[in-house]
């Protein structure tokens, strides 16, 4: 019995943590009333919500004339943020101001404006950006990885996206477009 002891040991806390991991993930990713708290609690910032863009621009979430608005959290030294760039630029040129509005919040903490500009002018985007250096967004948004991008339509959550995600891809172009013209 004692040299099977080790092993009945390591069974045990292998099964522990088994346990308690898929209960994580069944709480917080499968559980519809859990993705539905994060929805309300992003939609029930939406109205408060207002950023400084580097430009000095005061922008109230409220206020914004487009329907569709799309909060992009990111940082100079993230790839995957760096790899979806281009299609929020894509979605941003494809869309008329005031049917879609692209806000990146760059959460780099060193040489911000900086890295900002030089993201900016490499990657030719063509929306509002936020320095967040203070971290005061990411606190509001309960960001804990980028990138992360909430998408509103009307001040309502439509979808969240944590990861890498192509927003002018067909799928997104077509349901982008079903919301403005048939505004569900």
């Amino acid at each position: 019995m004692k040299k099977y002891f080790p092993v009945l040991i390591f069974l045990m806390v292998f099964f522990v943590f088994l346990g308690a991991q898929v209960s994580f993930d069944l709480v917080h990713f499968k559980n519809p009333s859990f993705r539905g708290v994060e929805y309300q609690y992003y939609q029930d910032i939406f109205p408060k919500t207002s950023f400084r863009t580097i430009d000095g621009k005061k922008i109230f979430l409220s206020k914004v004339r487009a329907p569709l608005v799309i909060l992009n959290f990111w940082a100079s030294w993230c790839v995957p943020c760096l790899t979806e760039l281009p299609s929020l630029v894509n979605l941003q040129n494809r869309f008329k101001n005031e049917e879609l509005l692209v806000i990146g919040v760059n959460t780099d903490q060193e040489d911000q404006l900086k890295n900002i500009l030089k993201i900016k002018k490499e990657y030719k985007l063509n929306f509002p950006i936020v320095a967040d250096s203070s971290g005061e967004a990411l606190s509001l948004f309960q960001v804990d990885a980028i990138p992360l991008t909430v998408l509103y339509f009307n001040g309502k959550v439509f979808e969240i996206n944590q990861g890498s995600k192509e927003f002018d891809s067909p799928e997104m172009i077509k349901k982008i477009e079903d919301f403005l013209n048939q505004g569900v």
